[in-house]
């Protein structure tokens, strides 16, 4: 059975955002690994800012001067992707590993809590719908699908 670490902080305070609101992102996050047949461990840092934050972001790494509602920073290389799908313990990923865990560093995660919000009023769902798709469609990114 898989045991992975989902590291969740709040970096922002225009939204209110629950223990209730941060366990469902995680569930989220596992459940998505978990369909994807993911075998080994994985590790995936998710920060929850705001707009003004996301946007500097987007700027640094995509060249996009905008607010978005979610970033995905893949740490594996692609072509290794296939093997997280398949359990074999020969230390194909020993660099990937966090040793303090014995986890694979998959990737980090940002999503914007007002860009969630914006989002969600506009399709009249709830945020933590909102959220836990946001979650789901960027750990999808991280394991290398794309639109």
């Amino acid at each position: 059975m898989t045991h992975h670490i989902i590291e969740i902080i709040n970096e922002q305070d225009k939204i209110a955002i629950t223990k209730s609101h941060i366990n469902l992102i995680r569930e989220a996050v596992i459940t998505s690994l978990q369909a994807e047949n993911i075998k080994y461990n994985c590790e995936i840092g998710l920060e929850i800012t705001d707009n003004f934050s996301i946007q500097a972001i987007n700027k640094e790494y995509r060249n996009k001067d905008a607010p978005t509602d979610v970033l995905s920073f893949p740490m594996l290389d692609k072509e290794k992707l296939p093997r997280l799908r398949e359990f074999i313990d020969d230390g194909y990923f020993n660099e990937d590993i966090n040793p303090e865990y014995d986890n694979i560093l998959l990737g980090d995660i940002v999503i914007s809590a007002e860009k969630a919000m914006e989002q969600s009023i506009n399709i009249n769902q709830s945020l933590e719908r909102e959220l836990a798709f946001l979650a789901i469609h960027a750990v999808l990114h991280l394991l290398g699908y794309d639109h």
